[in-house]
C-alpha cells in the first residue's frame, strides 16, 4: 500500500514536472524575437517608404481608421501589437505576394479571434506594386 502511495506521488510530480517545462517552453516560443533577414528588412524599408500610397476602395476592407493610406494601415498593425503581450505581428512573402498582419488568435482558439493584413505583389525586380495594396479584416 505504501508503495503505491509513493508510486503515485511520483508520478504526480513527474506530471507536473512535464507540465511546468512545456508550459515554459510554449511561452519562450511566443515571446521570444524571431530573427529577421535582411530581405525582410529591405522591404520593410521599402514598404514605410509607400506609407502615402492610397489604398483604393474595393482593396479597402478594414474596419476603424478612415484614412485609407499604407501608413495608417501600418501603424494600426504596430498599435495593434504594442497592446498585446507579445509579438503577434507577421510579415513575409510567398513568389511575388507579400503580407503583414496582426492576429488576435491564441495558439488554442479556434474561433473568437481576429486578423488584420496589409498584402502587396512585388514587380519582376523585386520592387513593390503600389496598386496592389489591399487591407482586409478576418473576423
Amino acid at each position: 500500500m505504501k508503495q503505491r502511495i509513493k508510486l503515485g506521488c511520483l508520478l504526480g510530480l513527474l506530471l507536473a514536472l512535464g507540465v511546468s517545462v512545456g508550459s515554459a517552453g510554449v511561452w519562450l516560443y511566443y515571446v521570444s524575437d524571431k530573427p529577421s533577414s535582411v530581405d525582410q528588412s529591405q522591404l520593410l524599408e521599402q514598404l514605410l517608404a509607400h506609407a502615402e500610397v492610397g489604398i483604393l476602395d474595393e482593396h479597402y476592407g478594414c474596419e476603424g481608421k478612415p484614412v485609407k493610406t499604407v501608413g495608417a494601415v501600418v501603424s494600426s498593425l504596430l498599435e495593434f501589437n504594442a497592446a498585446s503581450r507579445s509579438n503577434q505581428l507577421s510579415y513575409g512573402c510567398y513568389q511575388n505576394t507579400c503580407s503583414m498582419s496582426f492576429s488576435h488568435c491564441k495558439p488554442w482558439q479556434g474561433e473568437e479571434c481576429s486578423s488584420r493584413f496589409l498584402t502587396f505583389e512585388l514587380n519582376e525586380i523585386g520592387a513593390i506594386n503600389p496598386a496592389s495594396f489591399r487591407c482586409f479584416d478576418l473576423p
